[in-house]
Parts: structure tokens; sequence; C-alpha cells
């Protein structure tokens, strides 16, 4: 086997990232990407988007169509990644061959988690999380159709929202007592859901699909509790979980996701791993942590590349953030977004008529979590008290007037914080 310099499994953000760093380093040395979906990279947050026709095919990519070419790349796309041999140095394809490498990232990104739901393989069951997801679902997909969606995540929320724009009646089914739970809290979730519910969706809460049945295909799902509602089809949409099967056969650590340290290498030298399917090591917290959101899986893939590539780059773990809009309702959560614990001071404002919540969560006078919804022009500001863990004593009764900004933050910490230069 000729030995490829550089690997990448996987062609999403953290690959592409970790392309271009490489290149500034190394123009020389060949990357080979291999990657199990059939397609150049695109945006995987505009699927929902492509679903109701606010975007065209066109518009999903987001590097020019001789991206690759002009950076040296082979790709091999349609060709899952089966097997890392981490002692032989050479990864194991689905088509039966082998490419051996000197320097490997494992950038392969999530799946979506399925439950053990009776009924799953039927047809006209689907999942949210790539191009071809959409695809599946546009051939059912149109108005009078009824869905249901099961989670009211992330996922399941947008999956919902742009079914419910092409006219499909939808019925979203979540196990926690509110949406959005493991990122906004109960009352800031409840205004979330009433724009749902006046678009027409439906929620059930605290309950779960136990069996969906049909005639060869989804027409009806049984909800544990003793409900039955009929459908055309369903989405599942409950969450994503590493694609770490392909290390399984190695030496290589792996909790949640694959283990690597501060510099994104894994506990085998010369192999890294970025984006979904890595869990970080944190000197901060002397923990492990597990964020799968984009601005991760980007600096991730960058500081991957440059170690890759020669350089000795600490990762600094991206504060949880997570920011998208539900019929133009723009929605922010930065950090320990939805803590209640006596030990968290919540500074907050709520205006159920016009949509509006400010919540801003303190410990020991340092803000450590924030939602926005309605206005987040200020989310910049606030991501920045966080991650600098400022202390807002002196400013704090300004955190949740309307007006506040720059103009109430120590002149030293801003003029640092967008110069990078001290006063």
């Amino acid at each position: 086997m000729a030995v490829n310099y550089y690997v990448i499994i996987g062609n999403s953000f953290a690959s592409v990232a970790a392309i271009e760093a490489i290149r500034r380093n190394d123009a020389k040395n060949p990357i080979t990407v291999i990657a199990e979906e059939s397609r150049i990279a695109y945006g995987k947050p505009l699927i929902s988007y492509l679903l109701e026709g606010k975007v065209s095919p066109q518009q999903m990519t987001y590097r020019d169509s001789d991206f690759y070419q002009k950076n040296k790349v082979q790709l091999i796309l349609g060709n899952k990644v089966v097997e890392v041999d981490a002692a032989n140095r050479n990864v194991a394809m689905s088509s039966g061959d082998r490419l051996e490498f000197e320097r490997l990232l494992i950038a392969s990104g999530s799946r979506p988690f399925l439950p053990p739901i009776a009924g799953l393989n039927l047809k006209n069951v689907f999942t949210f999380v790539t191009w071809d997801d959409i695809e599946k679902l546009q051939k059912i997909a149109a108005p009078t159709k009824k869905a249901v969606v099961i989670g009211a995540g992330l996922i399941g929320l947008k999956a919902a929202e742009s079914l419910t724009k092409i006219g499909v009646k939808v019925t979203v089914i979540e196990l926690a007592d509110y949406a959005l739970s493991t990122v906004l809290d109960k009352g800031s979730a409840q205004i979330i859901q009433s724009v749902f519910e006046k678009a027409g969706v439906n929620f059930y809460f605290q309950t779960t699909v136990d069996e969906i049945s049909g005639y060869n295909k989804a027409e009806k799902v049984k909800l544990r509790n003793g409900m039955e509602l009929d459908c055309d089809f369903v989405v599942v949409a409950i969450g994503v979980i590493p694609n770490i099967e392909l290390v399984k056969k190695s030496e290589f650590k792996t909790k949640r996701g694959i283990l690597v340290d501060q510099y994104l290498q894994t506990n085998v030298e010369g192999i890294y791993a970025a984006g979904d399917v890595a869990e970080v090591y944190d000197p901060a917290t002397d923990q492990y942590l597990w964020r799968p959101i984009l601005p991760n899986a980007v600096r991730q893939g960058k500081i991957a590349g440059r170690n890759m590539s020669g350089e000795k780059v600490e990762f600094d773990n991206v504060i949880a953030l997570n920011a998208t809009t539900f019929f133009d309702l723009p929605v922010v959560s930065l950090g320990m977004s939805n803590v209640v614990d006596e030990k968290y001071e919540i500074l907050e404002q709520r205006n159920d008529t016009e949509n509006l919540v400010k919540r801003i969560v303190l410990q020991n006078e340092v803000v450590v979590g924030a939602i926005l919804v309605g206005k987040i022009d200020r989310a910049g500001i606030f991501r920045g008290l966080i991650k600098n863990r400022l202390n807002v004593r002196d400013f704090k009764e300004q955190l949740l007037k309307p007006d506040f900004g720059l103009i109430h933050l120590p002149k030293e910490y801003w003029y640092k914080e967008f110069t990078g230069e001290k006063i």
C-alpha cells in the first residue's frame, strides 16, 4: 500500500477547517479525505431551509467546487471507514480497500440516536441530519400530510418548523416536561412552544413513542401514555451520538466520544480527532467535554490541522453556544443557560406578549450563562463576559437594561477584548 501522508475521515466543518490549516503550513504533502456521504462539504444547519425551499441545492455548499483541487486533496466519497488500525497505521473502508497514513484526523461526526422503538424499520420513518434525509422527506412531505416528530430538542423543532411551513400537520412528542430542556429554562421554552402552537404544531410532553405501526409503512404511533396518533410519516429527532465504532478494535481511549488532549491528539501519537466525534480534555476543569456544536467543530478542525502539520497549539474549549431562529424568532443560549440550582443567581426579564427573554446566570458575581430570545444583539458581549470570567459586581444592575453595552464595562476590559492590547 502506498502511504498517504495526511488522511482525514469525514468531510464536514472540522475536516474543511483542518484542510485549510494544514495547507497554511504544508503546501506539499498530499491530503486524502474519505467520507461516507457522496457529496462535497455542505452546510448541515441549512437542511431545514432546504426542505422548506428557503435555500436552493446550489446554496448548500460553503466552499467553491474547486476547493479540493486547489488544496491538492484526493477526495474519496461514498466510502465509509469501518476500522482504524492504529498499530499498522491504516484505515479499512467499506469498499474493502485499505489506506496507510502518516498522520490521521478522525472527523467522522455523529449519527442520529435511534431508541428501541418497535416499527422503526417501517417505510416512512426518517431522521433529520443529512441532505439525503431531506431528499427522502421531500418525496412524502406535502400539505395535509400528518407527521409525528419524536424529540423537542433543536433538531426536532427545526424539523417541526420546516415541515409546518410546507403545510404538514405536525405533532411533537417529548419525554421531558418541556421543549429544548438541554439549553433553555422552562419559562423561556414556553415562549418558544407558544410560537409553534400558534403555527399549528401540537405537543405531548412526558411521554414517548413505544411503537410505530402500519401496513409496511408508518401509519400510527402508540405513545407510552396509551394514546394513539394517526400519521403519514415519522421523524426521529431525539439527538445524536458520536461515530466511534471505527476505533473500537484498536487501543483508542473512548468514553462518549474519542478522548483527545488539549492538542486534539488521541492517546495514539499522530492520530487526532475533531468535531462531534471528539471528547476534549479541558485542563481548567480536569474533565473531558463533548460539545457537538458547529463552532467547536470548526475550531477543533483548525487546531488539529495546525498540530498535524507541525505546530503545537492548544484548543481553548469553546463556550457552549446555540443560536437559531424558530418562525423568525431568534434564540441564543450561552454557557450554563438552563440551570436552576440555588448556588446560581438568576437575573431575568420576560415579556410573553412580545416573545422576549433576557436571562443571565451568575455564580459568585461572574456571568456563567445566558438566554436571549427575541432581541439577541448583546449576545457577543455576554459571550465575552462568560469567556473572560469578568466580575460584574460594579455593573450588575445594568445587565438587564435595554441599553446595556460596552459603555457599561470597564474600559480596560473592552479595549483589550476588541483590540487585543492593553491601554
